[in-house]
């Protein structure tokens, strides 16, 4: 008693329990020891002390009161107010039993509706609801593996790490287990997760937790791969149609809810569908928001749409969750520039050829559109205007992608001849000395002339009034002679 007065809890539970072994039939010292595992939250251990001392006395109150408590803070609210009542009998006005009582009723109400809204799939709200039953009773095994499995429905990973921490000296070893196997299924680790899965197993053998969780997981990862290796095959419309079925199994977790998202996204950006992959991404970041991959497919799909900015915003949230992947760094340095080019011209479409086009192509492209846009070809003034515009692009875009140098350039976002691609870069000819000289059947690497075009001194066909000087600022924004 006098340890226990010192509150020395553990040294006093040693003295009650030589006590016991010397006198098993004394009501008093279970009750004492009792009170010891109390103060040391070994509630599990005060409730075997307590049922002891009250079989050797029914009309132990102390030993109701001390029961009641660690059914409460176990999370048992149903036992906790069975034995709250008894206590109740032999002391009906106790101010601290039926305040006690009381809210025992509370967390009893709590914790139903609790079990509604997660059966509901309304996960925050459970979420909401079982941390208080936590907050309460934060002991019970039963509702910190609740907690964790409702953080991991609600993409809060990183707090589950913390809480498996938490309660390694209070969860039985399989629950451990179980609950970092879900959280590993949630990350879309499926070998690791069934690794744990099956630990928990070999420690208990009917687990049924796990036992469902492994059926479930090797169902659904099953027709995942096959989509997978469908997306690899370039087969993707049937890849999306096998995510989709992924998706629809009822029970799917939004942690493995927000991968499949993302996958079938990557299907919809091979097919160059980005919209519809910038919905899919929308909704993967919904479920988890600190999902890294579906953080960087979007990036990659904003840079695609030229939200250049929201890219950058991507790239820099993924990288701050997992520096190390992607290699973000030179992505975002590349996001930056295709911005810079973005509010530039855009040669290659201007040409309608793709960024790795050939020689060959760039030349066939110019050829095409040049005939096409000549001024000679239109009929009034509006539309000789729109086709001066277009015959000037068409060159200053020729010009650029079929000088090595300057297409490098261009392709780097830098400036060309020192100039910030202005009018008409590096200093290149008009596009009427462009024109002739691509088609000049006599000069190495020349086009035959077409029919119909004979230049003038003015630029243009003979007897032409088409003078280069109408351009908006003269003929001198192309570097050659003046208007």
């Amino acid at each position: 008693n006098k340890e226990f007065c010192a509150r020395n809890y553990q040294k006093a539970k040693e003295y009650y329990t030589s006590a016991i072994e010397l006198n098993p039939n004394e009501c008093a010292f279970y009750g004492n020891r009792a009170s010891c595992h109390f103060f040391l939250e070994q509630y599990e251990e005060c409730i075997r002390d307590c049922e002891a001392a009250l079989r050797l006395n029914p009309k132990y109150v102390k030993g109701y009161t001390r029961l009641a408590k660690s059914y409460y803070l176990l999370g048992n609210y149903n036992l906790a107010l069975e034995t709250f009542a008894k206590a109740m009998e032999s002391s009906p006005t106790d101010a601290e039993l039926i305040s006690s009582e009381k809210k025992c009723r509370y967390l009893q109400a709590v914790a139903k509706s609790y079990q509604e809204e997660r059966d509901n799939g309304n996960f925050e709200k459970a979420l909401s609801l079982v941390g208080e039953l936590v907050r309460e009773s934060g002991n019970s095994r039963e509702y910190r593996t609740e907690y964790v499995k409702m953080l991991i429905e609600t993409g809060r990973y990183s707090d589950v790490h913390t809480q498996l921490i938490e309660i390694q000296n209070i969860c039985k070893t399989p629950d451990l287990f179980f609950l970092k196997g879900l959280l590993f299924y949630s990350e879309g680790k499926m070998k690791e997760s069934i690794q744990l899965l099956q630990q928990a197993l070999q420690l208990d053998p009917d687990h049924a937790q796990s036992q469902r969780l492994i059926k479930f997981i090797k169902k659904l990862n099953a027709v995942k791969e096959e989509a997978n290796a469908l997306l690899k095959d370039q087969r993707y419309d049937e890849a999306i149609a096998k995510y989709t079925e992924c998706i629809n199994t009822k029970g799917v977790n939004k942690g493995f809810l927000s991968i499949l998202h993302t996958n079938r996204a990557a299907s919809y950006m091979k097919k160059d569908q980005y919209e519809e992959a910038m919905k899919e991404l929308n909704i993967a970041l919904q479920y988890n928001p600190k999902y890294p991959g579906a953080l960087h497919k979007r990036g990659e799909t904003n840079i695609k749409l030229k939200n250049f900015d929201d890219a950058i915003r991507d790239f820099q949230s993924a990288q701050e969750i997992d520096p190390d992947k992607f290699d973000l760094k030179d992505r975002i340095k590349q996001a930056r520039t295709e911005e810079k080019r973005a509010k530039k011209k855009d040669y290659y479409s201007i040409l309608g050829v793709d960024k790795n086009a050939k020689e060959d192509e760039i030349k066939k492209a110019y050829r095409k559109l040049a005939l096409k846009w000549h001024p000679d070809h239109a009929h009034d003034s509006a539309s000789k205007e729109k086709a001066e515009k277009m015959f000037k692009d068409i060159a200053e875009a020729y010009q650029v992608l079929s000088d090595k140098d300057k297409r490098r350039k261009y392709d780097l976002g830098q400036d060309l001849d020192g100039s910030d691609f202005g009018d008409f870069p590096g200093g290149g000819r008009s596009p009427f000395d462009l024109f002739q000289a691509f088609f000049s059947a006599g000069n190495e690497g020349g086009e035959e002339m077409p029919s119909g075009f004979q230049f003038g001194p003015n630029g243009g066909k003979k007897g032409s009034p088409f003078s280069f000087s109408s351009f908006p600022g003269g003929f001198s924004s192309f570097g050659g002679r003046g208007g």
